[in-house]
């Protein structure tokens, strides 16, 4: 901005793009206290790493958060959930990626996602 003070219309803009960055949120531990934490939206470079863990729920809310999955499991059941849930709307650029590979799949081998979903292992590929 060159030395010049924003424009309130420039700070709002800053505050929405800091937003999309994260969401901060109150969590209660198991002892009782509360800390409120800022979830992280997954980068672009990790978005291939995050979805090995698609089947691990702890794992990614411990990523959603930045945190060791031993924390995770100091949460109460209801700040877990809350922690889950947002993390997944601040991720919603992950389950659309997870959407696009799903389809280039599809695209390559048709019917190897009714399979998987079937927990079939897929066909031997005929050459």
């Amino acid at each position: 901005m060159n030395g010049e003070k924003p424009t309130d219309q420039q700070s709002e803009e800053k505050k929405l793009e800091t937003a999309a960055i994260g969401k901060e949120i109150t969590l209660k531990y198991q002892d009782g206290k509360d800390e409120v934490v800022t979830l992280r939206e997954i980068p672009i470079y990790l978005l291939n790493k995050a979805a090995m863990d698609l089947g691990d729920e702890e794992a990614l809310a411990a990523r959603y958060a930045g945190r060791e999955r031993s924390w995770v499991r100091s949460l109460t059941i209801e700040s877990y959930e809350l922690l889950v849930t947002e993390g997944e709307r601040v991720n919603a650029h992950f389950f659309r990626y997870l959407r696009r590979q799903a389809n280039r799949m599809e695209t390559i081998r048709p019917g190897i996602m009714a399979q998987a979903l079937a927990g079939r292992p897929p066909a031997a590929q005929k050459v």
